[in-house]
């Protein structure tokens, strides 16, 4: 008797009743394998806890249900599929059950479905259990898809939760609305996804889609106004204005030729010693994004009283990135110096936002978990393995690449090696630059080697200095191996055995943390 693999319950026995209920076939409907979440970013390019389903339901850019898949013979509770509202809506829908087995089930079975059963829900059948209530903004939004750029670009899970919840909150009429993300979590694209089912969908202030919105893009440098405003790209050119101060002096007023502005804060800003720009206050008419209202009159002199910096003013260039030394005593008694920079955010655990001495803290506190000396950061950190277990340990406690980024930052050593910062913040190790630890790996560690394999390690080192210990993973072997002698068969020729190569590979980094 042939044994049915989970494959051939989901070729054979899943996939036609959810084609046939219209899943991929309805336009708007799409079915999604195994990947919710690839998970975390993590050293070497690993990814930690990936979160993965057989199927993911979506219809209009909302991802409706998730079914899990078991092969035929298993009971029914191992394989369910639950239909549910993203965290765009203001409350979960009830859970339905749905088997994706091939056992008993008391709505649908594939393959065997009971007489007493409905069929599998369709797409708009699932989407209007989510939602019950209808919201024709809802279904306008959804009927805009998400700009891929032919397939380029895909939404992570938490972007796309983030896109949904923001649209699903204008669709009901909420008028104020905060979005906070850490940094390097792709704030532009989401921001860029939402202004175009916005701008694609003809929704504005006044809630009748009968022109396009106006939408104000506003960031702290004008490199980053600038970098928004090329990711804006796919909306039509005509759509796109980017605003400077110098453009608003010389018209006198500000731009509405468009439907997505760009500028700097900076841009409306008040301050004293600046000149006062007249036409600031078309910018007051709370109903912008239909014809701006022309302005009361000028400006008249301040009131008694009246702190200064009222008047409507233009600063030209951003201020500079406020920073300052600092000293914080953790809880050794020790105390460390740090940097305290003002364009920087920390986040707790739990997510509230915390600051540079109790992320600090927070971290000290974390390392002590795992490592009990500083002899075992060295041991670990100059093993590659246990380095990226260490390494994928930290991600999953929160300390992504980012962060460590911005710890490296905090404690003024961009040029470090992230083992200082671990070892800074724990031991109050005094860091040292990659460039400092490569030289002393090649005064220790390359005597007892021939000319090429000492060549070869002196660019490994290179390597290490010039992007950090990602190129320190095993898995980079075969990369430098290929760049460097065109293949591994070549260079087992000059260097000798592949268990060689990596005997010397891994040697030398316990030179480098010494």
């Amino acid at each position: 008797m042939t044994i049915e693999t989970e494959a051939d319950t989901r070729a054979n026995r899943i996939d036609p009743v959810l084609r046939e209920a219209g899943w991929d076939v309805v336009e708007g409907s799409r079915i999604q394998r195994e990947m919710i979440c690839p998970g975390r970013i993590t050293g070497g390019g690993g990814r930690a806890n990936p979160l993965s389903a057989d199927y993911v339901l979506s219809c209009r850019d909302q991802k409706l249900a998730v079914i899990e898949a078991k092969r035929a013979g298993l009971g029914t509770p191992t394989a369910s599929a639950r239909p549910r509202t993203t965290p765009a809506a203001s409350r979960p829908a009830s859970p339905t059950r749905r088997t994706a087995s091939a056992g008993t089930a008391s709505t649908w079975t594939p393959g065997r479905r009971a007489t007493h059963a409905p069929p599998f829900p369709s797409p708009q059948d699932l989407w209007q259990r989510c939602f019950p209530d209808g919201n024709d903004w809802r279904d306008r939004f959804g009927a805009v898809h998400f700009e891929t750029g032919g397939g380029k670009w895909e939404p992570r899970y938490y972007q796309h939760n983030a896109i949904t919840a923001v649209l699903e909150a204008v669709a009901r009429g909420r008028s104020r609305i905060l979005l906070t993300l850490a940094t390097g979590t792709g704030k532009t694209s989401i921001a860029f996804q939402i202004a175009w089912k916005l701008f694609q969908s003809s929704w504005n202030l006044s809630r009748e889609p009968v022109r396009r919105p106006r939408i104000l893009f506003l960031a702290d440098r004008n490199i980053l106004a600038d970098q928004a405003y090329n990711a804006f790209s796919a909306f039509p050119p005509d759509a796109l204005a980017r605003i400077s101060p110098d453009e608003i002096r010389k018209l006198g007023r500000v731009p509405k030729n468009a439907s997505v502005f760009f500028t700097i804060f900076q841009t409306f800003m008040t301050g004293e010693g600046e000149f006062t720009f007249q036409g600031y206050e078309h910018f007051n008419d709370p109903e912008w994004d239909s014809d701006p209202l022309p302005p009361d009159g000028p400006p008249g002199p301040r009131p008694p009283g009246e702190p200064p910096g009222r008047s409507p003013q233009i600063l030209t260039d951003p201020e500079p990135t406020v920073t300052e030394k600092i000293v914080v005593k953790l809880a050794d008694g020790k105390e460390r110096q740090i940097r305290y920079i003002a364009s920087t955010s920390y986040w707790s655990h739990d997510g509230r936002p915390i600051t540079a001495q109790e992320f600090m803290e927070q971290l000290f506190g974390d390392l002590g978990t795992l490592v009990a000396s500083e002899d075992e950061l060295r041991a670990v950190w100059s093993d590659p393995e246990r380095r990226n277990a260490f390494i994928l340990r930290l991600t999953e406690m929160g300390y992504d690449a980012d962060r460590l980024e911005d710890m490296q930052r905090l404690i003024d050593a961009p040029d470090s090696d992230i083992f200082d910062v671990l070892a800074y913040v724990r031991f109050t190790l005094a860091p040292l630059a990659r460039t400092e630890r490569s030289e002393q790996a090649r005064r220790t560690g390359l005597s007892g080697y021939e000319d090429e394999m000492r060549s070869f390690l002196d660019y490994v080192l290179r390597g290490y200095e010039a992007h950090g210990t990602d190129e320190l993973a095993l898995t980079k072997i075969s990369d430098l191996l290929r760049i460097r002698y065109g293949g591994t068969n070549e260079a087992k020729q000059r260097l000798g055995t592949v268990a060689d190569i990596r005997a010397a590979f891994v040697n030398i980094q316990r030179h480098l943390f010494q």
